[in-house]
């Protein structure tokens, strides 16, 4: 069909390490160059989400974590294509995050993800983690308007 959007099955890690949560900067030359981000990538053919994920993360940070609980997942349509991001619970498990496919990356605090300025699916994300860090359970509460507290900064 002319003019169909190319569809993409993204994964995306939140991992956290002692309170803290792991957030990437995406390349200014790239697509959302400059945003920051929960690293992750897309889905090859014939591998599943979490080896997706597990896979990304060694490739964009060079250290591995386990993938756990999933998230809900989350649709976006851009001017150019669509995806559905799955963000999956992450735990490191062997080395230490380096910059080799990100322009940087940093270790924050939950409640400081609003500080940052996130492409809109990842926006969703730090919507879900605030959810869960008031008990909620993800998808279950906050809602659209939450999203209020991480417009463009």
């Amino acid at each position: 069909m002319p003019g169909k959007k190319p569809h993409y099955q993204v994964t995306a890690g939140v991992i956290r390490r002692r309170g803290w949560i792991l957030i990437s900067k995406r390349r200014k030359d790239g697509h959302m160059g400059g945003y920051w981000e929960f690293p992750g990538g897309k889905r090859e053919p014939g591998e599943t989400l979490r080896a997706c994920l597990e896979r990304e993360i060694e490739e964009e940070l060079g250290f591995r974590v386990r993938a756990g609980e999933a998230f809900p997942e989350i649709h976006h349509e851009y001017d150019t294509r669509v995806i559905t991001l799955y963000p999956f619970h992450c735990v490191p498990v062997e080395g230490r995050p380096r910059p080799l496919q990100c322009e940087a990356f940093r270790w924050v605090r939950a409640r400081r993800l609003a500080d940052f300025s996130f492409s809109p699916p990842d926006r969703e994300i730090v919507r879900l983690i605030m959810e869960t860090e008031k008990g909620i359970p993800p998808g279950k509460g906050i809602g659209r308007r939450g999203t209020d507290v991480l417009s463009e900064k």
